[in-house]
């Protein structure tokens, strides 16, 4: 392994514009745009777009209501009615 240069080293080398060593250089390539395809893949869901999986509901999804049915408020029993006897 090379001797390490100390930072004034590393300075007077680039000042002088010398190689430093241990250090590769890599060529700049530039692609040609013919090689450029088109996307044809969908974006990514994000965690509040997925869809529900398939099967039953997830574990976050607690008491089995989604986020939207979270959401609508819910319809309070009138007078004399039981809330669980929805007709």
């Amino acid at each position: 392994m090379a001797e390490q240069l100390t930072y004034d080293q590393i300075v007077e080398h680039i000042v002088q514009s010398k190689a430093i060593p241990n250090v590769v250089r890599v060529p700049d390539i530039v692609l040609d745009d013919s090689l450029r395809s088109e996307s044809t893949m969908r974006p990514r869901y994000k965690p509040w777009e997925s869809p529900q999986p398939l099967g039953g509901s997830s574990g976050s999804n607690v008491g089995g209501s989604s986020a939207a049915e979270a959401a609508q408020p819910q319809e309070k029993p009138r007078d004399g009615q039981n809330a669980s006897s929805a007709q």
